[in-house]
């Protein structure tokens, strides 16, 4: 029997709604701010909002290896941990080994931790390197560093391709069939989310 989160994707509506207020907010920081000569005040509330987005997208995936546990019909059998199927799956980030849905995973726990980490990522990585040390070493690989501006508009832009200015909508859908493809591929019979 296939377990009820592989048939009902309650937190699709519910992210999507999430999704939507960000873009509302979004919208509303370039009327704000749409004839300040300066882009940063602009960039600024946007590079967080759109961390808020990742953050939303991270969340939406963290049920999958809860599913795929309870999916088990024998519970001896070990569940992949969550950063084997972040890289298996999804979509490959261009010029990289990575996987779209794997950078937003760090994309996120950067926004979340960045102002408790050390300004040096070297020292940072080094006295965290399994937490931290790991989002720094997704990061690097990604192109970036820490002296980086904005690193969520340059994340949604240059690694997920999504124009943040416009909808953060494929963001959800691309969320979707990662948890489709994840579920799938760790033998859970799954439905997608209607869009």
């Amino acid at each position: 029997m296939p377990h009820w989160l592989t048939l009902a994707d309650y937190k699709h509506g519910y992210t999507v709604h999430v999704l939507e207020g960000i873009e509302a907010a979004l919208k509303r920081v370039q009327e704000d701010y749409e004839d300040w000569p300066d882009p940063d005040f602009t960039n600024e509330p946007a590079n967080h909002l759109v961390g808020l987005a990742f953050v939303a997208i991270q969340n939406y995936l963290t049920e999958v290896p809860l599913i795929v546990r309870e999916s088990q019909s024998d519970p001896a059998v070990r569940v992949r941990p969550m950063n084997d199927l972040l890289h298996d799956f999804g979509s490959h980030v261009p010029g990289t080994t990575l996987r779209d849905m794997e950078a937003i995973w760090h994309f996120a726990n950067y926004w979340k931790h960045c102002d408790e980490w050390d300004r040096d990522w070297v020292k940072e990585a080094a006295s965290k390197p399994n937490s931290s040390g790991r989002t720094i070493d997704i990061l690097r690989r990604l192109g970036f560093s820490e002296a980086t501006n904005h690193l969520m508009l340059e994340g949604i832009e240059r690694v997920v391709q999504i124009e943040w200015w416009t909808s953060l909508t494929p963001l959800l859908a691309r969320a979707s069939e990662w948890r489709v493809q994840a579920l799938s591929g760790c033998g859970c019979t799954v439905r997608q989310a209607d869009a």
